[in-house]
């Protein structure tokens, strides 16, 4: 699982998580270094914010939905900044056909048991 995030905390807290449960975990701290991973690595899996630096996680999508390989990797889209317009871009303006696997966004997490314990808390 490849997670792009520009917030080091946010990687570090859901690779912990992930390796806990035997996946093996890369970083990227944007989605430059995203695809220059995706270019390099045997990635499975993508966990990818939406707002970041340098390009973006809808920006990034779009490049990866542009390459033959890349478009085939399952994507799950994340964003704590609570702005729904910004999965709403994701979801209608941007022509990402099966490579998004999921949306989540913080204020969904909230309320939902253990998925809220294990995504929320370290």
């Amino acid at each position: 699982m490849l997670i792009v995030d520009d917030r080091e905390a946010n990687r570090s807290l859901l690779g912990r998580k992930l390796l806990r449960l035997g996946v093996r975990v890369t970083e990227a701290g944007d989605g430059v270094e995203a695809l220059e991973v995706l270019g390099g690595h045997d990635v499975d899996a993508v966990c990818m914010d939406v707002d970041m630096p340098r390009l973006n996680g809808l920006e990034t999508l779009a490049a990866m939905q542009a390459d033959p390989v890349l478009r085939r990797i399952p994507v799950l889209m994340i964003s704590g900044m609570g702005r729904p317009e910004a999965m709403l871009e994701v979801r209608i303006g941007l022509d990402v056909g099966p490579v998004v696997a999921g949306i989540v966004g913080r204020s969904q997490v909230k309320g939902c048991g253990e998925l809220e314990t294990w995504f929320l808390e370290g």
